[in-house]
């Protein structure tokens, strides 16, 4: 008997994998602070371009994503119902294997 289900956080999310595949680790947001990732979300997704998501994630939220190139020919499968734009991005780089970074302000001199 395989462990229990990979939960994202302390959360209703799940993530399904396949059952020979390793039981990913979920990867943590939480030491970034916006409000914004907290903002519930719903997404329904058959074999969407990763940017659809992102999209649909942005006018859920008004978070700004910048996709570099090659990461957004990835498709994305997701059906989530009032989860946090958080928990969604969390499976998304969890799923994807993707890195998630903050665009810092630069100072002016």
């Amino acid at each position: 008997m395989r462990g229990p289900l990979p939960q994202i956080g302390n959360t209703r999310t799940y993530v399904v994998t396949d059952i020979n595949s390793e039981i990913p680790t979920p990867i943590p947001l939480t030491d970034i602070a916006d409000p914004n990732l907290d903002a519930k979300v719903t997404i329904i997704m058959k074999h969407a371009p990763l940017a659809l998501f992102l999209e649909s994630i942005s006018a859920q939220t008004r978070i700004n994503f910048i996709i570099r190139e090659g990461v957004g020919k990835r498709f994305v499968k997701a059906v989530l119902t009032d989860a946090t734009a958080r928990e969604a991005l969390q499976i998304l780089l969890l799923t994807k294997d993707l890195n998630l970074e903050r665009e810092t302000e630069s100072a002016d001199d």
